[in-house]
């Protein structure tokens, strides 16, 4: 009989009844299944991390992204401004002001072959290859206003129309710059808010 009610204890203490489903589990298939849970949530927990920090990077490499291709816009807008307003001197008459010009102008083009190296999408391809093919128009006309300049001076209506086309094409330039900024720097502003949201909030 000792033995006998040893063996019902020990079964009793390893075997838990649920009559409500009408099966047997063992504490060993409970514990088994408790780890099994455990790391079922630490496995969902490292990948929801994971993903969290994963577009966190992509936030910040994106803010980061623009932040370098609006410093390449700045360092081409500033040479190419200041050449324009230089070059107004000098095709009205000031001749002292042509080898400042041509100074600017080496340093704008240094400036797009830089920027060149920037990766752009089609809106910024197109502003910058309209940008790019009037300034060198501008340089054109320019060099031709001063050739004839020298010929039979400024005030010829040759000259005229001349200044008149080196304004239109200036002008040009001076919109698509302004365009190429305006729009790389809305979309730094746009990438900001988005990495300070995801900062805040993790993934969606």
């Amino acid at each position: 009989l000792r033995y006998l009610w040893l063996f019902i204890h020990r079964k009793v203490r390893r075997t838990i009844i649920v009559k409500d489903f009408g099966v047997k589990i063992t504490i060993g298939k409970k514990l088994s299944a408790g780890f099994i849970i455990v790391l079922s949530l630490l496995i969902a927990m490292s990948i929801i991390a994971y993903l969290s920090l994963t577009r966190i990077k992509m936030s910040t490499d994106m803010v980061k992204y623009y932040s370098e291709k609006l410093e390449r816009t700045a360092n081409l807008r500033y040479p190419i401004l200041e050449a324009l307003v230089i070059n107004d001197f000098f095709i009205a008459g000031d001749l002292q002001k042509k080898g400042h010009f041509d100074l600017l102008y080496e340093g704008v083009v240094r400036a797009i072959n830089n920027f060149k190296e920037v990766e752009l999408d089609e809106e910024e391809k197109r502003l910058f290859k309209i940008l790019k093919t009037r300034f060198a128009m501008v340089k054109q006309k320019s060099d031709e206003i001063i050739n004839i300049a020298a010929k039979k001076g400024f005030l010829i209506q040759e000259v005229n129309e001349l200044v008149e086309e080196v304004d239109f094409y200036a002008i040009i330039v001076i919109d698509c710059m302004e365009e190429l900024h305006s729009l790389i720097k809305k979309r730094l502003d746009k990438a900001t808010i988005e990495a300070e949201q995801t900062e805040k909030t993790g993934i969606k």
